[in-house]
């Protein structure tokens, strides 16, 4: 499942969280990460941005089994797996509200 998103990004980052998560995101970015594309936690991948603030366009694809992909058609490719527990993965930035943040319906599992 691909899935194509046009989200709010804030200090220089979103995050892909699982919807019952609900995780402090105050410490992500430590001194030992910051110059991490992805840093993930339990139920949550955060990613940094080139920018503070404005519309970002994503894509999140969601797969069961490890893509063969070509690297040539992309600037940059993220790879990581989430646990899923609930049924909706929740796309938002720290400064917008959780609550009014896309979501994409899930089965429960890890991608």
């Amino acid at each position: 499942m691909v899935i194509e998103l046009h989200i709010p990004g804030d200090h220089f980052q979103f995050y892909i969280e699982d919807e019952t998560a609900l995780l402090d995101t105050s410490a992500l970015w430590d001194t030992a990460v910051q110059d991490a594309n992805v840093v993930t936690a339990p139920g949550l991948i955060a990613v940094s941005t080139a920018r503070f603030g404005g519309l970002l366009h994503i894509f999140i694809m969601l797969l069961k089994e490890r893509p063969v992909l070509q690297y040539d058609q992309w600037d940059l490719i993220m790879q990581c797996s989430i646990a899923i527990t609930s049924s909706h993965l929740v796309i938002w930035s720290p400064e917008h509200d959780f609550a009014q943040a896309p979501r994409i319906a899930v089965a429960s599992g890890i991608y």
